[in-house]
């Protein structure tokens, strides 16, 4: 599992972590309570910044995505 020890681009869910990796590219995984195994849900374009809201319906995923000259506001639907 990728370290989340100081790391704030993490989420906890009632099924598990989502964390945003520092791979090149960037990804975002989960770590499965149930299963305690680590999947990649998805490639980001950029790094993905501070935080990680996810709804408690797990429904969508918000994150940021900063580059040389913006910020973007990311919407993820139906991730998992």
């Amino acid at each position: 599992m990728d370290s989340v020890a100081g790391n704030v681009k993490w989420a906890v869910t009632p099924d598990g972590i989502y964390i945003a990796s520092d791979e090149n590219p960037p990804s975002i995984r989960f770590y499965d309570f149930a299963t305690q195994r680590t999947h990649k849900i998805f490639k980001a374009d950029k790094d993905v910044e501070e935080g990680m809201p996810i709804p408690a319906d797990g429904r969508y995923m918000l994150y940021s995505q900063i580059d040389e000259t913006n910020a973007n506001i990311m919407l993820v639907n139906n991730f998992r």
